[in-house]
């Protein structure tokens, strides 16, 4: 028995309800050896929808790609020594160590989350990259959590016209992908639970179609061997009020994300008094 098995940080050899995805990517490097021009893709769609699980698949299974997260890496020159092995201390080193890898044994470059980088980081990240795709025409495929729209602001004119990023869209899960998903979670960690639990666990979190919220919510009723109605919605809620934070806070530029950040300290203070103008100023610095 494996409970490592219901985290969202296992990758199962098969990704489930993805398939469209998986077969247009691997196309595509098909394509890239064939004709050595690489297609660049946009991965993006609300947290746990699959983004993270659908690249760390294709680099494992191709083999052809490197994978890089902002959320390890944090700045684009780490992301830039991740790419070109870690050995060198300038930009510039790097980016040539890059290029002649790349142009003698071509590579494709993934990158997760890099809507962490905005604002100043990922348009410098953007400008190596379109510098890299001009000179070795390896594919790059990114992911964001952001809305499209969020993407596209943030994208410097010159990348968005050299490297022509095409959008790969991954929607929220249905409740019967949500119960695929756990039944082959709970198969490969040997892990019984009753049908009446599976199905109201997939259709509460049915209702954000998230597969990590699924997950969460699986890992913490096991472990409190609790399944009944109240404690699953209280478990949801739990981790959707957290998702729906996260969300708007990506979704946010910095003044605002300020703010925000404000607000929730003083909710989540021991103060119980109402947030004033006033709290707020202060927290803020604000006169």
């Amino acid at each position: 028995m494996e409970i490592k098995y219901l985290t969202e940080h296992y990758i199962p050899n098969d990704v489930l309800c993805r398939e469209d995805q998986l077969t247009e990517i691997f196309t595509q490097i098909e394509n890239f050896k064939r004709f050595g021009k690489g297609t660049n893709y946009v991965v993006h769609g609300r947290t746990g929808t699959g983004k993270t699980l659908l690249l760390k698949h294709i680099c494992n299974t191709s083999g052809f790609f490197i994978y890089t997260n902002v959320l390890q890496d944090k700045t684009s020159i780490r992301i830039l020594k991740s790419i070109s092995g870690g050995n060198l201390k300038h930009q510039s080193d790097m980016i040539n160590s890059i290029l002649k890898e790349f142009n003698e044994n071509p590579k494709g470059i993934i990158i997760d989350e890099i809507d962490r980088l905005y604002p100043y980081g990922f348009k410098e990240l953007m400008g190596n990259l379109n510098y890299i795709y001009r000179e070795t025409q390896i594919p790059i495929i990114v992911s964001t959590n952001q809305s499209i729209g969020s993407f596209y602001r943030q994208l410097p004119e010159d990348a968005r016209l050299t490297l022509f990023f095409r959008e790969l869209n991954l929607p929220p899960y249905t409740n019967e992908e949500l119960y695929m998903i756990l039944q082959q979670r709970l198969g490969s960690a040997e892990i019984h639970f009753e049908e009446s639990s599976k199905l109201l666990l997939t259709a509460i979190a049915s209702k954000e179609g998230s597969a990590r919220l699924l997950l969460n919510m699986a890992y913490d009723c096991y472990l409190e061997q609790d399944f009944s109605e109240s404690n699953v919605i209280k478990v949801f809620r739990r981790y959707s009020a957290k998702q729906d934070v996260d969300y708007i806070m990506e979704n946010t530029n910095g003044t605002e994300k300020q703010v925000l950040r404000a607000i929730l300290s003083l909710n989540n203070s021991d103060n119980n008094d109402n947030i004033n103008s006033a709290s707020l100023f202060k927290l803020l610095n604000i006169s």
